[in-house]
């Protein structure tokens, strides 16, 4: 932020203005010629913890908060900071090309505000063996913007859950996470209507959980809108996944490593919660009960390329898969595709789907297998894993078959069958 006539630069740890407009544009807040009035903005800068904590106390709209160099804050002061309301104004840090290391594990979670970062780095690497708790969770009409900023966590980034809460990863940003990158949880249809952009932006995960690669880079799986564009999306087991709501990609490469393994597993009856889900590039719709996941699954795919396939055995039959689909009577999924006609699409389509490619239906389907029609009614068959949530601190009692985090008990069991010690929650 440049001097101007409605800026004032503070230094937050003298409190003396660092910068200040020249004389003739010095910040006004009297009356214009016109009836009008300047609106002043003023720019903190931080340099530790402390100053950091006390800018978001002082901050106004349009007052910006900038870097002058590297440091640490906990995510528990930072949580303090929201809870005790002492962040009254929407908030933007311009970390100036400077990095900041989030300490601890605790979700910054925050309601009907919104929180801009950009031109920097984040780091938030204490979420060891707790890859599905969120870094940030913003709340009922709360947003995050990551706007050219690298975000590298070993927990999972992004976390929208309530009513028009939003996640924005723009304008060159990436981000390494470990089980999610940006992902919903339908734990409580209060977490509906999220809306999630990603444009111009690189998202991958490292399965750091468990070292195993089980995760997935992007999910949606309640109501609300996805829109990914002019981007690349990485995962192991799954890259992105449409579970609910509606989701528009365009210009945008999916990778699938595939390196999750277990290439079969829930190809054959109901899914579980979270991504306790097929492996594949793209899984678009859920299957069953009708009481979880309580909206249709709609995917529209524009000019963008998929990397990589998973070959699977469905009702003794082999497939290769880059799209696997599956929907409920109630809640059914759609895929509609515009591209190359010379492209080439892997798609496999179960119960209660349609899919299109420039307009002409997809014929291959699994559902004429029997083994497809199998345990497609009552409830889901939870293994409790990879449901992305909130730090110990934040966790809630929810309803469904989601729950808000899945670190509710001293250990959970993995797929091969041993224990995995995870923090309990705190109420």
């Amino acid at each position: 932020v440049e001097a101007g006539e409605d800026t004032v630069i503070k230094d937050v740890e003298t409190g003396k203005d660092v910068t200040e407009a020249p004389k003739e544009n010095k910040p006004s807040t009297g009356g214009s010629s016109s009836g009008g009035s300047t609106v002043t903005s003023t720019t903190y800068e931080v340099s530790d913890e402390a100053t950091l904590l006390e800018a978001l106390s002082k901050a106004a709209a349009r007052d910006t908060i900038k870097f002058k160099n590297d440091f640490e804050v906990s995510t528990k002061n930072f949580v303090i900071a929201y809870n005790e309301n002492k962040v009254n104004a929407d908030i933007t840090i311009d970390l100036n090309g400077m990095k900041l290391t989030l300490t601890g594990n605790y979700t910054i979670k925050y309601a009907e505000k919104k929180l801009t970062f950009k031109n920097g780095k984040i780091e938030a690497n204490d979420f060891t063996n707790q890859g599905t708790i969120a870094v940030f969770n913003p709340l009922k009409g709360a947003s995050i913007t990551l706007d050219k900023v690298e975000m590298v966590t070993n927990g999972s980034a992004l976390l929208p859950q309530g009513d028009a809460a939003s996640v924005n990863v723009i304008n060159k940003s990436k981000i390494t996470a470990g089980v999610y990158a940006v992902a919903t949880n339908a734990g409580s249809k209060d977490n509906y209507g999220i809306e999630i952009t990603i444009l111009d932006s690189s998202l991958s995960t490292t399965g750091e959980k468990a070292g195993n690669k089980d995760d997935c880079t992007v999910m949606i799986n309640v109501e609300g809108d996805l829109t990914i564009k002019d981007s690349y999306i990485e995962g192991d087991r799954q890259a992105l996944v449409v579970r609910a709501g509606t989701s528009n990609v365009t210009n945008t490469t999916i990778k699938f490593t595939g390196d999750w393994g277990n290439n079969n597993k829930y190809y054959e009856g109901n899914w579980g919660s979270g991504n306790e889900l097929p492996s594949a590039p793209i899984v678009v719709g859920s299957r069953g009960s009708e009481s979880a996941y309580m909206a249709a699954a709609s995917l529209t795919l524009t000019n963008c390329t998929i990397e990589g396939s998973n070959n699977v055995t469905i009702g003794g039959v082999q497939k290769n898969v880059q799209i696997y689909m599956y929907g409920r009577a109630v809640y059914p999924a759609s895929l509609a595709i515009t591209d190359d006609a010379t492209k080439t699409y892997a798609i496999v389509k179960g119960e209660n789907t349609t899919a299109t490619i420039n307009g002409v239906p997809v014929t291959d389907k699994a559902d004429t297998d029997t083994s497809e029609e199998e345990g497609n009614t009552g409830t889901d068959n939870s293994e409790g894993e990879n449901n992305p949530g909130t730090g110990p601190e934040n966790q809630e009692t929810t309803e469904g078959t989601d729950s808000t985090s899945t670190e509710t008990s001293d250990s959970n069991q993995s797929d091969n069958g041993t224990e995995q010690e995870i923090e309990p929650s705190v109420e």
